[in-house]
């Protein structure tokens, strides 16, 4: 991993440091953050492939697992961890090659959802304002539900096709189970 000190305005970007991963880790679904120093990935050379944590407190990243994914399946493209501490991934079934999203609750390793997404071939998933959305391998982009059956529902075409989506956790405010039902809090002042 390299690492960067990055300014957004006025944009610049500074060298930081080179961060050796541990022997034989390898990821297919990206990295993403959940602190400065705690990254998480989803472990591909291991089967069944594993989420696992990766302490980058100094130039040379440790790992411990945190959970396994389901027997046999394989993720795809990037994936989300929630504000509200859920963990979506994009996988495969390796012996039926049926697609799935996943949903895990990160603090119990709990599987909350898995949804079976029918012919749609995902390569990456995001959230916008509160939304799930999944694009495929045609550069379709569709919505998933927010209710029971969570089902997909075709929005438009990318145009190209994204093997990978990113975005900073903190934006993810929103998972399957909780899509729609935040609570808001607004305050008034009254002057006496």
């Amino acid at each position: 991993i390299v690492e960067w000190d990055i300014t957004t305005s006025p944009f610049s970007s500074v060298f930081s440091r080179n961060i050796t991963l541990p022997g034989g880790f390898t990821t297919a679904s990206g990295i993403s953050p959940l602190s400065n120093t705690l990254l998480i990935a989803v472990d591909s050379s291991v089967s069944p492939e594993e989420v696992v944590e990766l302490d980058i407190t100094t130039t040379v990243a440790t790992m411990s697992t945190v959970f396994t994914l389901q027997t046999d399946r394989v993720a795809l493209g990037n994936f989300l961890y929630t504000s509200s501490g859920k963990l979506l991934i994009l996988n495969q079934d390796s012996m039926t090659s049926l697609y799935y999203l996943t949903q895990y609750d990160y603090t119990t390793n709990a599987i909350d959802l898995d949804i079976d997404l029918g012919s749609v071939v995902p390569t990456s998933i995001f959230e916008c304002s509160c939304s799930i959305f999944v694009t495929d391998n045609n550069g379709d982009v569709y919505i998933v539900d927010s209710a029971p059956l969570y089902s997909l529902s075709f929005t438009d075409n990318f145009g190209i096709v994204p093997s990978s989506a990113a975005q900073a956790n903190t934006c993810v405010i929103c998972s399957l189970t909780d899509n729609g039902n935040l609570l808001t809090t607004t305050s008034t002042t009254t002057v006496a």
